[in-house]
């Protein structure tokens, strides 16, 4: 009875942690793109990358139309 309740301790700590690393990782991400206030963040960086696709899929789309 011991022996399978230090299991179950043993794998509950285990997701708990990987939770914790999950949730960790997911907020550094999202200060990281909208929690900084230069411009040089990486909010800017995601922005002007994201324009640049955009951009090349109107060019693609009107030279695709003949426009």
């Amino acid at each position: 009875m011991l022996k399978k309740f230090r299991k179950f301790l043993s794998e509950t700590g285990q997701g708990v942690v990987e939770y914790a690393l999950l949730i960790g990782f997911v907020a550094v991400i999202t200060v990281g793109l909208f929690g900084t206030d230069s411009e040089e963040g990486l909010k800017e960086t995601f922005r002007s990358t994201l324009s640049g696709i955009m951009g090349q899929f109107t060019q693609f789309n009107e030279s695709y139309n003949g426009g």
